[in-house]
């Protein structure tokens, strides 16, 4: 096991969203089969926002990010 960790930061979507987002991948898969060109779709359960790209980072920090953001974000509400 490597000591890096790649990590971001991310928001997980409503699942309408991604159901939504899985019907235009289907949609946008014959166009790209068509074209010959090679798409490599994310799974829907992988569907997410990115906020933040922390890039590779010792996996001890990760816990302590965590814990920071947690502190950051109570009392924030859904959205």
């Amino acid at each position: 096991m490597s000591d890096t960790a790649y990590v971001f930061l991310g928001l997980d979507l409503h699942l309408h969203v991604c159901e939504q987002l899985m019907l235009i991948q289907e949609q946008l898969g014959e166009v790209v089969r068509e074209s010959g060109a090679e798409v490599r779709w994310i799974a829907p359960e992988h569907i997410h926002l990115t906020i933040k790209m922390l890039g590779e980072i010792d996996r001890s920090l990760v816990r302590p990010i965590q814990d920071v953001l947690r502190q950051a974000l109570i009392g924030c509400a859904p959205f």
